[in-house]
C-alpha cells in the first residue's frame, strides 16, 4: 500500500514537497500570468481605440463614460498582475480598488 515513487527511498508525498517541483509549478504559473498580461494589454489597446472612435461626433457621454471606467478596471487588473509577478503576492489594496471601480 505504501509503495515509494519510482522505486526510490523517498515517499511520493515528500517528492511533491521538493523544491524542484515547486519551482516548476511556479514557472508554469508565471507563464500563465505573463500570457494573461499580454492578452489584457492587447485588449486594453483595442478598448482604447474604440474609446477614441466613440469620441467622434455624435458624442454619447454615457458610452464614453462607460468606456473610460471599463478601461480603468482593465488598467487596475493589469497592475494587479504586474504586482503579483514582481512580489509573488496579491495586493489587497489594488484588488479592493478594482472591486470598487467595477461596482
Amino acid at each position: 500500500m505504501h509503495k515509494s515513487f519510482n522505486n526510490s527511498s523517498i515517499p511520493w508525498y515528500k517528492w511533491l514537497n521538493s523544491s524542484s517541483v515547486i519551482q516548476i509549478l511556479e514557472f508554469i504559473q508565471d507563464l500563465i500570468i505573463i500570457s494573461l498580461c499580454i492578452g489584457l494589454f492587447s485588449f486594453m489597446a483595442i478598448q482604447l481605440r474604440e474609446m477614441f472612435v466613440s469620441l467622434l461626433p455624435p458624442l454619447d457621454f454615457t458610452r464614453v463614460t462607460a468606456d473610460i471606467l471599463f478601461l480603468l478596471i482593465l488598467v487596475e487588473l493589469f497592475r494587479l498582475l504586474i504586482i503579483y509577478l514582481q512580489e509573488r503576492r496579491v495586493s489587497i489594496g489594488v484588488a479592493v480598488e478594482v472591486s470598487i471601480v467595477s461596482v
